[in-house]
């Protein structure tokens, strides 16, 4: 109930023209982020990220899996997502359509930024990698919380050294762990209040909001991906200014990274 009249009191300021953040941050500021990677040790990567009061965590695991006949060399699609929202879904055993969303944007993200290259095993064989979020608390900009807690893991991902025996045919895995050369790809989120520009937006604030926006940069500096989930369109000098401020953001954010 609390919450419910804190947002029909924004409503009522937005419609005078008078909202304000109520956490007293501009506009086009950012809420401050931790990352701790390494947070799951039997995973192959991990991190957990803090964005304000939004918690994720994200465990990788990589799996050897086979080419199949009829397929001619390895899958495009060698990454899965798995989205997990404990509170969105008491009860339920099944993933719920937001669960499912979520989890479908983060992996279109994932392929256009060609997160996950490893060179094949072999003719035969080749590396998959599934991707578990789990989202322990949530204040808005979930997807940028999870792009971040995924690049955090991505950074420190480690695979076993696996060989095909092509004279045998018998697939070999070690024990020696080693790095995986992945890309990151960070998320900046993006809303329109009263026809201003709106950075890192809150749950209440994307509640107000004429949808949300998502830009997506790689490591090389480019946009490797744009998402605009509903609401108002987005005129190309707002544009401009999100492509903008999301390069600033990533090479800020690539610092928790290294």
């Amino acid at each position: 109930m609390a919450e419910e009249l804190r947002i029909l009191q924004s409503q009522a300021e937005l419609a005078e023209g008078r909202f304000q953040r109520k956490d007293g941050r501009a506009f086009d500021s950012h809420r401050a982020i931790e990352i701790s990677k390494g947070s799951i040790g039997t995973a192959d990567g991990s991190s957990l990220v803090r964005l304000g009061d939004t918690c994720v965590v994200c465990g990788l695991r990589g799996e050897i899996a086979e080419i199949q006949l009829g397929e001619s060399g390895v899958p495009s699609a060698n990454i899965g997502v798995e989205v997990k929202l404990p509170f969105k879904n008491i009860g339920y055993s099944n993933p719920s359509e937001e669960e499912q969303a979520l989890s479908q944007t983060l992996q279109n993200i994932l392929m256009s930024a060609e997160a996950f290259q490893p060179s094949p095993i072999s003719d035969r064989f080749f590396w998959v990698l599934h991707v578990t979020i789990t989202c322990l608390a949530y204040d808005g900009n979930l997807t940028g919380a999870s792009l971040a807690a995924i690049s955090g893991a991505l950074s420190s991902l480690k695979l076993p050294g696996a060989h095909h025996d092509l004279e045998l045919d018998i697939l070999q895995v070690d024990d020696n762990y080693q790095n995986v050369k992945c890309t990151q790809p960070i998320g900046v989120g993006f809303g329109i209040i009263n026809d201003e520009l709106v950075v890192d937006m809150s749950n209440e604030e994307t509640l107000l909001s004429n949808g949300e926006s998502m830009v997506v940069i790689d490591e090389d500096d480019s946009v490797v991906h744009l998402h605009k989930g509903g609401g108002t369109s987005v005129d190309p000098k707002q544009l401009q200014s999100m492509i903008q401020d999301a390069k600033k953001h990533s090479q800020e954010l690539r610092k928790y990274l290294k």
